[in-house]
């Protein structure tokens, strides 16, 4: 009767709400699945490729926190090498990471340079105008320094990754 209907009803409905549900809920991990695998060939690192200097950046700076992780497991290695009576083994590994963590250090700067570097576009404030420079020159300067200003608010500088420089994981005795 009234109630099998009232019933049927009702469950038609909880039916149909719960496949908008499901259908919504597909949507969005299929959306979200699509975003996550843009992003990843984003990164993918490929020669010539639209996005390589950012994958670089990114491949470099794994590079870092890797470094970082093998100073931190470095001290007790060493110590390990040395109680097994590997001291030559140990000094050759701690020479070897020693040069690497140089390496990293030094090519840092060129990967991520400071903001000093950064700013150096066209003249200073202290050429830019003077009685030595003609009207057209002083444009000239301040053209270049606006387009200098204009484009490093259009890119983001990339923060460099911390590359830990304190070598307490070293072994004086090795050195």
């Amino acid at each position: 009767g009234l109630d099998n209907d009232l019933y049927s009803d009702a469950s038609s409905l909880i039916s149909a709400a719960s496949s908008n549900v499901s259908r919504a809920s597909r949507q969005t991990a299929k959306s979200a699945k699509n975003r996550r695998k843009a992003e990843r060939k984003k990164r993918r690192l490929r020669e010539g490729g639209a996005h390589e200097e950012e994958a670089l950046v990114e491949a470099l700076a794994e590079i870092v926190a890797q470094a970082n992780q093998i100073q931190d497991e470095m001290s007790s290695m060493l110590r390990i090498l040395c109680l097994l009576d590997e001291d030559e083994q140990a000094k050759q590994l701690q020479g070897a990471v020693a040069s690497l963590i140089k390496l990293i250090k030094e090519k840092m700067d060129t990967v991520w340079p400071p903001a000093s570097a950064l700013s150096g576009h066209g003249m200073d404030s202290n050429t830019m105008f003077g009685p030595q420079l003609t009207a057209n020159q002083m444009a000239e300067a301040h053209r270049q320094s606006a387009n200098a200003a204009a484009s490093q608010f259009q890119q983001p500088r990339p923060v460099p990754p911390a590359l830990h420089t304190d070598q307490t994981w070293r072994l004086v005795t090795l050195d």
